[in-house]
């Protein structure tokens, strides 16, 4: 086995949490076989590219970020295989980033995989990840920035949003840096396919070996809603400022929006209103047209990039009634109520007196 190292760069809501916690899960066995996942903890990637980026997340620097590059870096180096390092903001690494993405490496075979879906999917996706990230921008004040760094062609201008989206854009920075023929992409398949189809194809990507996987896990990065992604939405108004990402990840995304939002009853996804669609579909064309162009593999089928939108919107965040809001934010707060802890004292917090609660109820009164 020749000593190869893969670089799984994204993009975001592309099932990247699922392969990462398989890939984790399963990194004994994986090793034993001649593969490593490196990294002690689950965050590693995380951290190893915050740190080859120099960069934070949700204003906030991580203190186990500087020297996890390397870290990993010598894992591999020492390593005699294959290794899979995978994290999705790599997507959003620039040129100096990846440069240095590619020769840290004492190997001349460096590849990088990327997965991706259609448009119709993710552009909604991407705007309830960002409430979770504790955005306060509706959806149509979203759609709006989106669709304004598009052309009439389908041509995209460079914001915070298409800079990992367009993925012709993202192919060919990464080609620059480990050469023609050296990039994957992996596409995910439409809604309703068999999970582990994703997983097959990424598998196929990084070359491992048929083993027996256990699947067990079912640790993803959770979806919200359209009743749901509005409330935290409209919460995250009243999230006091000094509350600072670490605390606000925890608590509000992840305990919170992840366990109780979660629990209420099940909301319509999210999807792209009407007068978007044709020029998602325009843009869609574009770079799937562009795509056959470059000097990739890919990995799945090319329409699965086509957005199949075979259905009305339905509701939108932006339509969802006040009483609604009201009655979903009031079965929240009753579920918090009766909660185990519910009437102990809390930790000292930074912000004193703000819990989930408090700051729910605040919003209620506004």
């Amino acid at each position: 086995m020749s000593r190869t190292v893969f670089l799984h760069v994204g993009v975001a809501k592309t099932g990247t949490t699922y392969l990462q916690r398989l890939m984790f899960t399963n990194r004994d066995l994986l090793r034993k076989h001649g593969v490593l996942y490196p990294g002690e903890r689950p965050n590693a990637h995380f951290l190893a590219s915050m740190d080859l980026r120099e960069a934070g997340f949700g204003g906030h620097q991580y203190s186990g970020a500087p020297g996890m590059w390397q870290k990993l870096v010598a894992e591999a180096n020492s390593f005699p295989h294959t290794t899979v390092i995978s994290h999705e903001t790599l997507a959003r690494a620039r040129p100096n980033g990846i440069e240095r993405a590619v020769v840290d490496f004492s190997t001349d075979d460096v590849r990088v995989v990327v997965t991706t879906r259609d448009l119709g999917r993710q552009i909604p996706a991407v705007w309830q990840e960002t409430v979770k990230n504790r955005n306060v921008q509706t959806y149509s004040e979203f759609l709006e920035w989106v669709f304004d760094a598009t052309t009439s062609d389908g041509t995209t201008r460079m914001n915070s949003f298409w800079r990992p989206q367009d993925l012709p854009r993202l192919v060919r920075r990464w080609l620059d840096g480990v050469g023609d023929g050296k990039v994957i992409v992996v596409t995910v398949p439409p809604a309703g396919a068999d999970r582990q189809e994703l997983w097959r194809r990424f598998a196929a990507a990084v070359e491992l070996p048929d083993l027996p996987y256990s699947f067990d896990t079912d640790v993803r990065n959770v979806s919200l809603g359209v009743l749901q992604s509005e409330l935290l939405r409209r919460m995250n108004r009243h999230i006091p400022e000094q509350v600072e990402w670490p605390m606000y990840e925890r608590r509000v995304k992840r305990e919170f929006a992840e366990k109780r939002l979660t629990s209420l009853p099940s909301s319509d996804q999210i999807g792209v209103p009407a007068r978007w669609r044709e020029q998602v579909g325009v843009v869609a064309e574009r770079m799937t047209r562009e795509l056959a162009e470059l000097p990739i593999r890919v990995i799945g089928d090319v329409d699965d990039l086509r957005p199949r939108f075979t259905e009305p919107a339905g509701q939108l965040p932006d339509d969802i009634s006040e009483s609604r809001l009201l009655e979903a934010a009031l079965s929240v707060l009753a579920d918090l109520a009766v909660s185990p802890g519910a009437g102990t004292p809390s930790q000292p917090q930074p912000v004193p007196g703000a819990s989930h609660g408090d700051r729910l109820g605040e919003r209620l009164q506004s």
